[in-house]
């Protein structure tokens, strides 16, 4: 009942996911962007709108992706996210130009739902490999409302696909 997806940092691309994680976010498959976080996280309403503290969200995962984007700053394919994100959003640039750079890998995160109620997590974000190419975040509930309902979810969605 732990969220979990998978993220291949240079690009900001989703490459896994947990039930869990596709139960609360939905299928990163169908996101804005073919799957792209921050082309989700700057373009896509539903992202925002899900995200009470949206502008703290989009900063951390910008500055991660600023890291990478450091790392490999010849890349077409990343240049060319960076100039889409520019066009499409005056929020991407205004924090593309702050330069942020990442900081802790656990913070507070609030969900709203599409049920109407704001849902705590401890996001949990670390690197699944030595060369920092795959990023995995987890999502544990921070109090006991949250992890009840994010059981009872997964047991929801396990029992239907059962039949």
């Amino acid at each position: 009942f732990l969220p979990a997806f998978v993220i291949r940092a240079a690009r900001a691309e989703y490459v896994a996911s947990n039930a869990a994680a596709r139960i609360l976010f939905g299928d990163f498959r169908k996101f804005a962007g073919n799957g792209n976080q921050l082309v989700s996280l700057f373009t896509h309403a539903s992202a925002r709108n899900s995200l009470p503290d949206w502008e703290e969200t989009a900063r951390r995962q910008l500055a991660m992706f600023r890291a990478a984007f450091a790392c490999n700053v010849h890349d077409a394919d990343m240049r060319r996210l960076v100039a889409e994100l520019s066009a499409k959003s005056a929020d991407f640039r205004k924090l593309w130009e702050l330069y942020d750079l990442p900081t802790r890998g656990a913070r507070k995160l609030e969900y709203l739902h599409a049920d109407g109620k704001i849902y705590q997590f401890q996001q949990v974000i670390f690197f699944a490999d030595l060369d920092g190419q795959y990023r995995v975040e987890v999502f544990h509930p921070n109090d006991e409302r949250t992890r009840d309902w994010m059981e009872g979810l997964v047991t929801q969605d396990s029992e239907a696909a059962a039949h």
